[in-house]
């Protein structure tokens, strides 16, 4: 069919039923051609009136003509990122989509990769932003993170893109910590489920600072309530009566007794490049 007519109806040689190609009202050209699955052409005439009146059937509902000339439009075009980049705020705007992701962009990389990243001292952008900005970091707070992101982050979020995280599966992972570890008797303190999520949110929110991410992840969260097990405090006589017995081992019986002068933690012990 030619003239006005706003499709095409055609045979393929060889093929009994009857296809359509609507023409594109915006180029002129013709879209993608649509089996009818109708032989005869006067049925598959009135397949295609129908269907430019009414749309085209889709898995989703019936899609209008015109807007599947979009789709063809975008087919055909030799889009650049800018033009990508506006269409996909257009559909944001429009309420379509939630968020997108662009190739190349800085959340188009591994969620778990950019949570160690954050947290690995030497390397970290984070880090050194918060040192050039004369805010205290700690390489011990760090390595803290760092571990929680393995244990715990990366095997709730292994394989997901860093733009593709919604505050829904932040809530999902809050959701897990209330479950009892595996392999442990008893669960995990409230303080110490804050600090497991804190380890991956506080990573999020400087993304989303940066416009690496659309949606701020950590705003909104609930954490946990309640008190960690209050740590017991050795009384003097008890501490006279440890250190006046024979200790076997003289190394353990020095950092102990340097812990117990000082209050430095275990981990403090290695700073000077070794352990006691």
């Amino acid at each position: 069919m030619t003239g006005d007519c706003p499709f095409s109806l055609w045979q393929r040689a060889g093929r009994p039923n009857f296809y359509i190609q609507f023409k594109n009202e915006k180029t002129g050209a013709y879209m993608r051609p649509i089996c009818t699955k109708q032989a005869d052409r006067a049925q598959a005439l009135k397949v295609a009136w129908a269907w430019y009146t009414d749309g085209i059937p889709q898995k989703a509902g019936a899609v209008p003509v015109h807007n599947i000339g979009i789709v063809d439009m975008i087919r055909r075009a030799d889009m650049t990122a800018a033009d990508t980049e506006n269409i996909v705020k257009e559909l944001k705007r429009k309420g379509l989509i939630k968020s997108a992701i662009m190739t190349g962009a800085k959340a188009d990389r591994g969620l778990i990769d950019f949570l160690f990243e954050t947290w690995d001292f030497e390397k970290s952008p984070y880090v050194r932003e918060r040192l050039r900005k004369n805010h205290g970091i700690h390489r011990e707070y760090c390595k803290s993170c760092y571990q929680l992101i393995g244990r715990y982050w990366k095997p709730f979020f292994e394989g997901r893109l860093l733009g593709s995280v919604t505050k829904a599966d932040i809530e999902a992972f809050i959701d897990s910590l209330e479950k009892k570890e595996s392999g442990k008797r008893k669960p995990l303190n409230p303080l110490s489920k804050n600090h497991i999520i804190k380890a991956g949110t506080i990573a999020l929110k400087w993304a989303y600072t940066k416009g690496w991410i659309d949606t701020d992840l950590s705003a909104g969260i609930v954490y946990f309530a309640g008190k960690s097990k209050e740590r017991q405090i050795l009384t003097p006589e008890t501490v006279r009566a440890l250190f006046a017995a024979d200790w076997q081992n003289g190394k353990a019986k020095l950092a102990n007794m340097l812990a117990c002068v000082t209050g430095l933690r275990p981990e403090k012990f290695w700073h000077c490049g070794r352990s006691i």
